[in-house]
């Protein structure tokens, strides 16, 4: 095609694209509207300000209708940042829950993006924001979507799993624990008397990250004196190999995993190795029982995980844990 026929059809074309821009922006309603309309169908809702002359919210260049939403909602004093303190305040009591001597400075991984001063009609369409509704604030109405509602009256969460985004099953499963105390049918070995219960966790050694697979080697230096007893609590299979200095007595090891729980290396044969894992003894522990004998989670993630580590040894040994080190990889751990 010549380059002037060429010309002439690209500009009939952008021509027709700018008049089909121009006519939607007339057709479609703007976000003011939209939220004008939402609010007006709430009996007794207060809708935003209607003065025109007043400054529009300032938005990104690009936003969805729930974005531009918010940012009028804002804009009239429904909603607005959160104050550190307030925010603080929250996660403070809401984490105290979770907190043992295993883990004594837990704190929720939570932030928020709002807070809520009044009744407030959600718009349709949000995403990922986390709302925090003040003391005495009704609870907002309308659709809540992957949103977090958490409320400053009893510091709790209207729902777990958006405001925690994934971790919510191991506050669940804290939450539900029988007490410890109460199932001595549950024991699958009782250590000796004054030895030190001490844990090491870890999703996987350092290495693990780079194969994907394999036994890789996590050291465990046990440089505390006196008879001790070794939790090794891992999801992926290790190679523990255990260390300890002249004063110590490994007096047992109670390795908790997933699967396969790997090795245990460098303690007596005659010392005591007792595995529990995802499918071992579910079948023949008492049905009380059988939660204690699956894995739960890897304790060093601190909190409701920690928890429930310290509630599992305590049922299978009837004994609670007296410290806990750890990370996401290990490489090598001291009990001291």
């Amino acid at each position: 095609m010549p380059k002037s026929k060429l010309g002439s059809v690209l500009t009939v074309f952008g021509a027709a694209a700018l008049a089909g821009v121009a006519l939607l922006a007339m057709v479609l309603p703007s976000p003011r509207e939209v939220t004008m309309k939402f609010w007006a169908g709430i009996p007794g809702a207060l809708p935003p300000a209607t003065d025109p002359t007043r400054p529009v919210a300032r938005l990104p260049a690009v936003v969805t209708m729930a974005q531009a939403a918010l940012a009028d909602i804002e804009h009239d004093g429904a909603i607005r940042p959160p104050r550190p303190e307030e925010a603080e305040r929250f996660i403070d009591a809401a984490s105290a829950r979770y907190r043992s001597k295993l883990s004594p400075d837990y704190r929720l991984p939570l932030r928020f993006d709002y807070a809520v001063t009044r009744l407030l009609a959600l718009p349709f369409g949000l995403d990922t924001t986390n709302f925090l509704v003040l003391e005495g604030v009704p609870a907002p109405i309308g659709d809540r979507g992957f949103s977090c509602i958490a409320y400053m009256d009893g510091y709790r969460f209207e729902r777990r799993d958006p405001c925690l985004r994934g971790q919510a099953s191991g506050f669940e499963e804290a939450d539900r624990l029988p007490s410890a105390e109460s199932l001595s049918a549950c024991r699958l070995w009782e250590p000796p008397a004054g030895a030190s219960l001490e844990a090491v966790s870890a999703y996987a050694a350092r290495g693990w990250e780079k194969t994907g697979r394999g036994r890789h080697p996590i050291a465990v230096r046990v440089e505390k004196p006196g008879d001790v007893v070794l939790v090794l609590n891992t999801y992926e299979p290790v190679a523990w190999r255990i260390e300890a200095s002249p004063q110590t007595r490994i007096v047992g090891v109670l390795a908790i995993a997933y699967g396969d729980p790997g090795t245990v290396s460098g303690v007596s044969p005659n010392t005591p190795v007792k595995i529990v894992r995802q499918t071992s003894l579910v079948g023949t522990a008492p049905s009380s029982c059988a939660v204690f004998y699956a894995y739960f989670a890897s304790a060093y993630e601190g909190g409701p995980h920690t928890i429930l580590l310290a509630r599992q040894v305590e049922a299978l040994t009837g004994r609670t844990l007296d410290g806990l080190r750890g990370a996401q990889l290990l490489s090598e751990a001291y009990v001291r």
